[in-house]
């Protein structure tokens, strides 16, 4: 029997239906009541994430604007990541981050300081600045999500990995394709913790499913960083299994196959890799928002990971991964 599965550059991941492009599976009935979203003045870690996102944006924007001797494709780039940085803070300076307002559509609340910017004239440690930038981001954010929940949980959780994947595109001298639209702007439904992880653990057995089958075109040095990661969603996967279990609900078990198109060289692997991401993504945002403290810190490395892997197999952007759509 193969598994029917939601249509990801042909590999389907459970329970949806085939539309072509990453989808992501409605939630159960059973979802809990949507939270408010938090107050900023009790959002945790507001004014250390706002000036993160501060210094990022101007980083991008100061190294793009010096030029040095960087290839145009290089400029436009670092353009490009500025703007995403210039959307998260206009988001944490407005009343309600949770939400992500439209582009305009929110009045500040906190006006943050400019940082002062002082770059180094030789090029390759301007640039290696910027990635400091975001990596210093990346910790920041992580570290506010690890003790937050729910919608903070998720915000902070996106947050690192938007800077996480944006460390890696900096510095690239092919064009990056611009950031995915941003995903609609009403707070999105939570399950509960168990549902969650069951929603999780059947798209992660055909992440697995999918990696497995992409390895077998990559070789040598370049198969390294993804075999990393197949181990460490097979240890996502079986984390949530445990975490059922303690629950005493049976973990979904995997399909005995899935649907996919050949895989038949190392581009259609990489192209699949970043599918695979990009349409796990949601569903380890609402794991995120749903995960209690036992579960919080793997969660959010689940989102990051997902996100910078994306990009470094070709993927595009996002500027607010693991969010769920």
């Amino acid at each position: 029997m193969v598994g029917s599965l939601l249509a990801v550059g042909g590999l389907a991941v459970a329970g949806c239906s085939v539309t072509g492009g990453p989808t992501v599976d409605p939630l159960p009935a059973t979802s809990r009541p949507t939270p408010t979203p938090t107050p900023t003045p009790t959002l945790t870690g507001l004014a250390e994430g706002l000036a993160a996102e501060v210094t990022a944006a101007a980083m991008c924007h100061a190294v793009a604007e010096r030029r040095y001797e960087l290839p145009g494709a290089a400029i436009a780039n670092l353009t490009t990541l500025a703007t995403v940085h210039d959307r998260h803070v206009e988001v944490l300076s407005g009343p309600t981050p949770t939400r992500r307002p439209a582009p305009g559509s929110a009045t500040p609340t906190t006006t943050p300081a400019p940082p002062t910017i002082t770059l180094d004239p030789d090029q390759a440690k301007a640039v290696a600045s910027v990635q400091a930038s975001l990596r210093d981001a990346t910790a920041t954010h992580r570290a506010a999500a690890v003790t937050a929940s729910g919608l903070d949980a998720l915000l902070w959780g996106s947050l690192a990995a938007a800077a996480s994947q944006d460390a890696v595109l900096v510095g690239r001298t092919t064009p990056i394709p611009a950031p995915v639209a941003e995903p609609a702007h009403e707070v999105p439904d939570i399950p509960l913790d168990t549902e969650g992880a069951s929603i999780l653990m059947r798209q992660l057995h055909a992440a697995v499913y999918g990696y497995q089958v992409a390895m077998e075109e990559l070789r040598g040095e370049q198969s390294e960083p993804y075999a990393q990661r197949l181990g460490r969603l097979r240890t996502q996967r079986d984390g949530l299994a445990r975490l059922l279990r303690t629950r005493g609900i049976a973990p979904p078990a995997a399909e005995p196959g899935y649907d996919l198109a050949p895989v038949d060289s190392a581009a259609a692997a990489l192209a699949l890799v970043s599918e695979l991401e990009r349409a796990l993504l949601p569903h380890q945002g609402r794991w995120l928002a749903a995960a209690g403290p036992a579960g919080i810190g793997p969660a959010v490395d689940g989102v990051i990971d997902g996100a910078t892997m994306a990009v470094i197999a070709g993927g595009t952007p996002l500027i607010w991964p693991g969010w769920p759509t």
